[in-house]
């Protein structure tokens, strides 16, 4: 199976460029995507929830996301994220104000309508 190339950027950070991956999970506003090589190109609105990539040797690396869209071309996958964190970097205290910020935004009826 071939790999694809993933790019991950956030407004105040780049998480990773042209990073290899055989499957990629994304969180998007209609489920979870499962994406393959080769897959048909489209645009999904992503959901806040765990961005999962798995490298050919079946090694997964997984990292928060929230908001803002991803794309699929020919040459990878683009996701522009308003947040994204590496799942081994997350703490406790980032974590509790990602979900009352979260509960807030449920509470008011917000959404990120892209």
């Amino acid at each position: 199976m071939s790999a694809f190339l993933v790019d991950v950027l956030t407004p105040s950070r780049v998480l990773f460029r042209s990073k290899e991956a055989n499957i990629v999970y994304v969180p998007t506003s209609v489920g979870t995507l499962q994406l393959l090589p080769e897959h048909t190109h489209f645009v999904a609105k992503i959901a806040p929830g765990t961005l999962v990539l798995e490298s050919s040797n079946g090694q997964k690396e997984g990292f928060y996301v929230e908001g803002g869209i991803c794309q699929l071309m020919e040459k990878g996958l683009m996701i522009l994220a308003r947040t994204g964190l590496a799942k081994k970097d997350l703490k406790l205290p980032e974590v509790k104000e990602l979900l009352k910020k979260g509960q807030e935004q449920l509470a008011v009826g917000e959404t990120d309508e892209v």
